[in-house]
């Protein structure tokens, strides 16, 4: 991996560690009880999350647990049990008993709750996984560490998903559930919803999942549709001015939830007929911080600012659909979706984001009557404004880069 990917993890899961005294914990209630004991289920991952993925008859969606906040003994004591039982399906497994007794000694114990995360160079995970120091530093003696049969570096990735929510969940206390992550991702669906581009974010709500086990609770969301950005190399594509629309709407939309880590490494791509016309975002996590500044760019500073020195929106264009929905908002709207997700003070410096973009999008309204584009209106034309150096890095200009177009 490169210095400047393992900067870019490491940046995005700072950032779930920043602004730990507002974190606050709800009641949230479940929208549907779902029985997905008769459906197949596998496991993936993502860097924060154990993601078990259902398949609804041809139907995928991915389901993201909240756990319950336990002690480290017994969170350790669940991170074997549900590797094997769970993400192994391999409930026999001597391995099991060994690792969970191997735990139950305080030192191995504290070592293994400490290993850190896989963003973090310094951190004794990451130098296991480079070869640099062995299990013992994780609480695995290399003399047990000899007689497993499963991969370790699996287990001990694993045990970083599971232990990075027990990490940032400093204001939960013990027995209730780690939800941080999940209603920022709920939070931002919401939002999307109300300003009428939900097509751009994954459907998120959270539910109760029973399974042959056990009941879960947590967010089930829908299955992004398209090609990764990864495979943009194989193809020869031009770009719709549709794409222009959806990533315009897309800015602004993280403008407001202050979300910094939208990238093409967690969006899927439409193409159609050899032309890039649309993308969808998943991991909606990394938003809802307090900084209200909207002159500082997205992507930890990586795009230029959506207000410019003289409080106007800096882009060439903005969808007029979009911005109808936006002047019709009222805070009063932004706080009633997000009162039951987030504290006073996330919800309050979101208000004060969408007020201030709101403000400056009347101000480019009034000087600039050819600003806001019906969806008949984007063209080629617009693409080369955009894209002429004129405004910066927009996301625009930014993904094309990412993507190699």
């Amino acid at each position: 991996m490169s210095i400047k990917s393992k900067f870019c993890l490491f940046a995005v899961s700072l950032y779930l560690f920043m602004n730990l005294s507002t974190l606050w914990v709800f009641g949230l209630e479940s929208s549907k009880c779902i029985d997905i004991r008769n459906f197949d289920i596998s496991w993936t991952n993502g860097l924060n999350n154990n993601l078990m993925v259902i398949n609804f008859n041809g139907d995928i969606k991915y389901f993201k647990e909240c756990k319950k906040k336990l002690s480290k003994e017994a969170e350790a004591q669940r991170i074997v049990s549900s590797y094997f039982d769970e993400y192994l399906f391999n409930k026999s497994s001597s391995d099991k008993h060994l690792l969970s007794e191997t735990l139950r000694n305080a030192d191995n114990l504290e070592k293994f709750i400490s290993a850190g995360f896989l963003w973090d160079r310094n951190s004794n995970l990451s130098r296991y996984l480079g070869g640099s120091i062995n299990s013992d530093a994780l609480g695995i003696p290399c003399s047990i560490a000899e007689k497993v049969e499963i991969d370790l570096k699996d287990f001990f990735l694993y045990a970083s998903r599971e232990l990075v929510h027990r990490c940032i969940s400093t204001g939960i206390a013990d027995g209730e559930l780690q939800t941080n992550l999940a209603v920022k991702q709920i939070g931002t669906y919401r939002l999307a919803k109300l300003f009428g581009i939900d097509n751009l974010v994954v459907k998120s709500e959270f539910v109760k999942l029973i399974t042959l086990d056990n009941e879960k609770l947590g967010v089930l969301t829908d299955k992004a549709m398209g090609i990764s950005a990864e495979n943009f190399g194989e193809l020869n594509c031009s770009v719709d001015p549709k794409f222009q629309r959806d990533l315009t709407c897309l800015q602004i939309l993280d403008t407001i939830t202050n979300e910094q880590d939208h990238n093409p490494d967690n969006c899927l791509f439409e193409v159609k007929d050899g032309r890039l016309v649309s993308l969808t975002a998943f991991d909606n996590e990394g938003c809802f911080g307090l900084n209200t500044n909207l002159h500082k760019g997205l992507c930890w500073g990586a795009v230029s600012p959506l207000l410019n020195k003289e409080n106007m929106i800096n882009l060439p264009h903005v969808s007029k659909s979009l911005a109808g929905k936006i002047l019709s908002v009222e805070s009063d709207d932004i706080r009633e979706n997000l009162e039951d997700l987030l504290s006073n003070d996330q919800i309050d410096s979101c208000i004060k984001r969408f007020d201030c973009l709101k403000e400056a999008l009347v101000n480019t309204i009034s000087v600039n009557n050819n600003f806001l584009l019906d969806d008949d209106q984007w063209s080629d034309d617009t693409i080369l404004q955009e894209i002429s150096g004129e405004y910066d890095n927009t996301y625009l200009n930014h993904f094309l880069k990412k993507i190699g177009i």
